[in-house]
């Protein structure tokens, strides 16, 4: 059973300066920067190299780069965290787009080119957009069940319908444990 290494994203509200690298035959460019929140800098240049690319649904993922238009175009990003006391005013003057793992994971093999730390970092994002306050120690004792949960082949929203479903229960349960107590 290989580990997904679960490291929980501390909140969706890191704001990333991301650059992108363009490489077309012996052109290059740096020319492209934007912000991006996202939980991590992997996620907030892989999502910038999506956001800039032509052709987003036919994207050719690798460790390294990302081949748009059929392999014309190379992209790479490279992204760097912003210091908090920046993020107002950066929010204020520049656009900024916030991460959608939705169409990230729709982008041709995305998936395949992830790995299991991106993976969790994914479902600990949807899960704490979809349920305010869920504490993340109960997040983490559904460990088993992510591993599971990939192991059978289910997509990451499939396993969050999973955790989510196993976190009402558990939040149904201790109502119900404080009903019968009072």
């Amino acid at each position: 059973m290989k580990s997904l290494g679960l490291v929980a994203p501390t909140s969706m509200n890191h704001l990333h300066k991301v650059t992108i690298t363009l490489r077309s035959g012996e052109f290059i460019s740096t020319d492209s920067t934007l912000l991006v929140e996202a939980p991590t800098a992997t996620d907030a240049a892989d999502y910038g190299c999506y956001y800039l690319s032509r052709d987003p649904a036919n994207l050719e993922w690798d460790s390294n780069e990302v081949l748009d238009l059929n392999g014309e175009v190379a992209l790479s990003g490279n992204a760097t965290l912003l210091p908090i006391e920046d993020h107002e005013v950066m929010i204020k003057h520049f656009t900024v787009c916030s991460i959608n793992y939705g169409e990230l994971h729709q982008s041709n093999n995305y998936l395949e080119s992830i790995d299991n730390t991106q993976y969790a970092h994914a479902i600990y994002s949807l899960l704490d957009s979809k349920y305010e306050g869920v504490e993340l120690q109960m997040i983490l004792s559904l460990k088993d069940e992510i591993i599971n949960a990939f192991e059978v082949g289910l997509s990451v929203f499939s396993a969050v319908d999973l955790i989510a479903k196993s976190l009402q229960l558990s939040v149904r349960h201790s109502l119900a444990n404080e009903l019968v107590a009072a």
